[in-house]
């Protein structure tokens, strides 16, 4: 049997790893010897080629050193596809199983490019390189931008979904104080636009301006107004989550042990009655109600909501009247609560509280 075939048969058995780690131990025991001058010279190469587990390597490197390399990966590739295979198909399903564990994923991205200003206007359309133009400032350490003699426009497409930001945001100042120094022109996917102007001090602050809800903005303009300003890090910020905490304390009787109880005893009268005056400063909260009315007519409580006058509790017919509010009726502040009696006489009662 040849040197080459016994390779072949070694790296084709178990102990191929072992035979392997020879040749490269060999490798670099003969690759020292020779870079600090020594010869190697050896006796018999073909019997020194077959010697196992260890022994210099021969004059003929059991065989050309490339050739044995190049068999060793085509070898090692043709007996791990199967095991490549395997291990990719597991790779996959790992991570299909990953996926599949992700109920909902955002990417939060501010969709303005190269909002930093790194080192040119990428991303941005200068419609007047002679007064709008980049410099280094040792103070923030980032590229600023200066505005100067009434600058027309530096401005920026978006395409991306914004409806989710509710506002603009960007530091800014001016040399010089007094007078209005920059304005930003917001444009939406509908075709209307906003703009608003900023008096700027003499350091650095940061600025917003707030976007009309529920809109695409699909253009972002910065304009000077007079004299020079500089301005950094224009930034469009989604308005944050706001969840109520969930409730879990659901009780059948009501949460509030300070309520005030008040009885009114109405005749019949055309014209609103007066039940709780106005107080100022306070509200007037109603929690439940009842009432009883000997005759049929027209019944009801008064109160002002939200700037425009509310009825609740109305009946026509006489009888009794009771209801209790999974949330009370909240009066305006510094407004009555009233209740009309028109035709029979009415007993009366509510519970509330009246609070800032």
């Amino acid at each position: 049997m040849s040197v080459i075939d016994e390779i072949k048969k070694l790296l084709a058995g178990e102990k191929k790893s072992e035979f392997i780690d020879q040749i490269l131990k060999e490798k670099e025991l003969h690759d020292a010897l020779h870079d600090a001058g020594y010869t190697v010279v050896v006796d018999d190469p073909q019997a020194r080629a077959r010697q196992q587990p260890f022994g210099l390597l021969s004059t003929l490197h059991k065989i050309d050193l490339i050739d044995l390399i190049t068999l060793i990966e085509e070898i090692n590739t043709i007996h791990l596809i199967d095991r490549i295979a395997l291990i990719d198909a597991i790779t996959s399903i790992v991570n299909i199983a990953r996926i599949g564990r992700i109920d909902n994923i955002e990417a939060k991205i501010n969709p303005m490019v190269n909002s930093a200003f790194l080192t040119d206007f990428t991303g941005w359309v200068n419609l007047d390189p002679a007064n709008v133009t980049i410099e280094d400032d040792d103070t923030v350490f980032i590229k600023r931008v200066r505005l100067s003699n009434n600058c027309t426009s530096l401005t920026q497409f978006l395409w991306a979904d914004t409806n989710k930001y509710n506002k603009l945001c960007f530091w800014a100042f001016k040399p010089a104080v007094g007078g209005v120094n920059i304005e930003a022109e917001i444009h939406f996917s509908d075709g209307t636009f906003i703009t608003e102007a900023k008096a700027l001090t003499n350091t650095w602050h940061e600025y917003t301006i707030s976007l009309t809800a529920n809109k695409i903005v699909s253009q972002i303009g910065f304009y000077d107004l007079g004299g020079m300003c500089y301005f950094v890090l224009p930034q469009l910020v989604e308005a944050p989550n706001v969840f109520q905490a969930t409730r879990t304390n659901l009780l059948v009787k009501p949460e509030r042990e300070d309520l005030l109880l008040k009885d009114v005893d109405f005749a019949a009268n055309a014209a609103l009655q007066s039940y709780l005056a106005a107080v100022g400063g306070q509200k007037h909260k109603v929690y439940d109600y009842g009432y009883e009315a000997d005759a049929d007519g027209v019944y009801y409580f008064s109160a002002t909501v939200n700037g425009a006058a509310w009825k609740f509790g109305k009946r026509i017919t006489k009888g009794v009247m009771v209801q209790t509010f999974v949330h009370p009726v909240v009066c305006d502040v510094n407004t009555a609560l009233n209740f009309m009696s028109t035709t029979g006489n009415a007993k009366t009662w509510i519970h509330y509280k009246t609070e800032a």
